[in-house]
């Protein structure tokens, strides 16, 4: 299988070719040689026709002689020129048979051949020299033609006539070459014994039964005639058609020729007949026989030619019809490989042109079968492979562009992100100094309130200076009026701070182009970070100024000693007031506390929007980097 498929495309059908070949050639040899070994039979039949014909002539010539010298040894000197004539006759016609069976050297045929010219040289010199009488001349005449008639056989053999492959044919071979000849030497025999029996003008029982043997015989042969004759014309009814005339006349000479010899010779009382007129009818019958045996004879030699030529002519028609189908299946194999090699070719070639990166490579594929249209697959497959190479080097392109856009864009965000934490950690600080500053005055405020406790112990004792103290002590109010006012600031601050940081954790979660709404929060922060700031510079401004008035109102407590009595209820609630500002110091200062740690928190969380932001940075210049690959790829083809 490897060396199969290590093959070239042309190479698998070249190989199919000659196998296809190697696989027709010896069964057309067989058939060219079937038809050679048929037109060869026919050949042979037709070359043992003249043999035949001549056997069959012979053992006319010596069927004659027969009769004439029965006659003429029975008495009949009329016979004797005849006899001598007929006898160079029957030299004649075996010298013929000689000659014509010369194609057919050694073997039996040889053997017998070599017998019928020595039994009829004996014979011809015997009944020439009449050194036999007419009883042993007939027995030692039917002895040639029993010779003469296997010798046909050997012939008919050697031939091929009576193995003849057509039926028609068949049957009147057998007739004319088996039958016929017996029917012919029966018919003889009668006629040689009669003229015997008529020139001695005798004839004993025994001879009689002998005749009626030979006459019943001979009726029997005659059905066997009837019968070939009958399936011949039932095989092959043109051919039997030829010999239908003579058939008919010789069946009725037959007939008559037995009723002459049972009239003249065996129903008549003693054979007194004329011989001369009674051999010359019973001839006469024979001949018709011969007639019968000539004609069917023809008929057959005319028909081996014909088959010959018909033969002849179907091989040449096998063998042009072999070319022809040779030649349709080299051309119909050439123009398919071709056909096929040059779609391969295509397909071959638009894959090399894919491997290269071509994609404006056409396939030209206009077959119609598996092939055909696998090329043009590929090729529709190419087509869509470079619109979507287009497709995705524009795409890459432009995601080359956004990610550059989006790069530059997270860069921005990412610079003014942290401009942003760097304002946040500086609000944290500045909240961290604004928590400290309004502890300092809880914790005054606290002093302030043990202060005023132990100025309502010892107020007893300025009750002069109460009036002042009074006056003093709402100076000290109007400025914790003042402080709770700014802390009011501060807490409203510290609720805007509080929103702005919520707004600002949505807009860092948004993050990208949405990152400038982050600075403007940021700004926000960093202005009420600022007001924080002045509000803190207020506060300790009024703290000064209450430390200032509480001195001025020390120097007049102790100037108003005296009047300390008058204001004791004055100075206790002015104790009160001085806890209530240290409870609400306290509260600011948790409520900064609070704002502390949530603008801690906005600043953790811009740290992390920040990192995200970078983060967001490296992977859109790692997403323009792969588009950048991508559009390098993807301009390796040509579309």
């Amino acid at each position: 299988m490897t060396f199969l498929q290590n093959l070239r495309l042309g190479q698998k059908f070249l190989l199919i070719g000659l196998l296809m070949l190697a696989l027709c050639v010896p069964m057309a040899a067989m058939l060219v040689s079937s038809g050679l070994n048929a037109i060869d039979v026919s050949r042979q039949e037709r070359d043992g026709v003249e043999p035949v014909g001549r056997l069959l002539k012979l053992m006319r010539q010596t069927q004659v002689h027969r009769g004439a010298s029965a006659g003429w040894l029975g008495g009949n000197e009329d016979l004797k020129a005849r006899r001598e004539a007929q006898s160079a006759e029957v030299d004649k016609a075996l010298d013929g048979l000689l000659k014509a069976t010369s194609i057919y050297p050694g073997g039996r045929l040889a053997e017998h051949q070599s017998a019928v010219r020595q039994q009829w040289q004996s014979l011809r010199d015997d009944v020439g020299a009449r050194r036999i009488d007419g009883t042993a001349a007939n027995a030692r005449h039917n002895a040639l033609i029993a010779m003469q008639l296997r010798l046909l056989g050997d012939v008919a053999d050697r031939s091929g006539l009576m193995l003849d492959p057509e039926a028609g044919t068949y049957y009147l071979i057998a007739a004319v070459v088996d039958t016929l000849p017996r029917m012919s030497e029966l018919m003889g025999q009668s006629r040689a014994q009669s003229a015997l029996y008529l020139a001695r003008r005798s004839i004993t029982p025994d001879e009689r039964a002998r005749l009626a043997l030979t006459l019943d015989h001979l009726a029997g042969l005659s059905q066997d005639a009837e019968r070939h004759f009958h399936n011949a014309g039932a095989s092959d009814p043109a051919l039997a058609k030829t010999v239908e005339a003579p058939r008919q006349a010789a069946e009725q000479a037959v007939t008559a020729a037995i009723a002459l010899v049972r009239r003249q010779l065996i129903d008549a009382p003693a054979p007194d007949a004329p011989l001369a007129p009674f051999f010359s009818e019973i001839t006469a019958h024979i001949d018709v026989l011969f007639k019968l045996t000539d004609t069917t004879f023809d008929s057959l030699s005319a028909h081996l030619d014909k088959r010959i030529v018909r033969q002849q002519q179907a091989l040449a028609a096998l063998g042009l019809g072999l070319l022809l189908i040779g030649g349709l299946a080299v051309g119909l194999m050439l123009s398919i490989s071709r056909g096929t090699l040059r779609t391969v070719a295509g397909a071959q070639a638009a894959a090399e042109a894919l491997a290269r990166g071509d994609l404006s490579h056409r396939v030209q594929a206009t077959a119609n079968d598996e092939i055909g249209r696998m090329a043009r697959t590929l090729g529709d497959a190419m087509a869509h492979l470079a619109g979507m190479v287009r497709e995705i080097k524009a795409s890459g392109e432009s995601v080359g562009t956004a990610s550059a856009q989006i790069a530059a864009g997270n860069a921005d965000l990412s610079m003014r992100t942290e401009q942003t934490a760097a304002n946040l950690q500086q609000t944290a600080s500045s909240m961290e100094q604004l928590h400290a500053t309004v502890r300092h005055n809880a914790d005054s405020a606290h002093q302030a309130a043990q202060l005023a406790g132990q100025s309502s112990q010892v107020a007893v004792d300025g009750g002069a200076l109460v009036g002042q103290v009074v006056a003093t002590m709402h100076a000290i109010s109007a400025s914790s009026g003042k402080i709770a006012d700014i802390i009011g600031v501060i807490d409203g601050i510290a609720f805007q701070t509080n929103i702005l940081a919520l707004n600002a954790a949505v807009e860092a979660a948004r993050a990208g182009e949405q990152g400038r709404g982050f600075a403007v929060v940021a700004a926000e922060v960093r202005s009420l970070a600022q007001r924080s700031a002045s509000a803190a510079r207020e506060i300790k401004t009024l703290i000064n100024s209450s430390v200032e008035t509480v001195q001025c109102g020390a120097l007049l407590v102790e100037r108003a000693q005296q009047t300390m009595g008058d204001i004791v209820q004055q100075a206790s609630q002015v104790s009160t007031l001085v806890g209530e500002i240290g409870t609400a110091t306290a509260e600011q200062t948790q409520g900064i506390a609070q704002v502390n740690a949530t603008v801690t928190q906005l600043d953790q969380a811009t740290q992390q929007n920040a990192a995200l932001v970078e983060e967001s940075a490296a992977a859109a210049d790692s997403l323009r980097q792969q588009a950048d690959k991508l559009v390098e790829a993807v301009g390796r083809f040509t579309v």
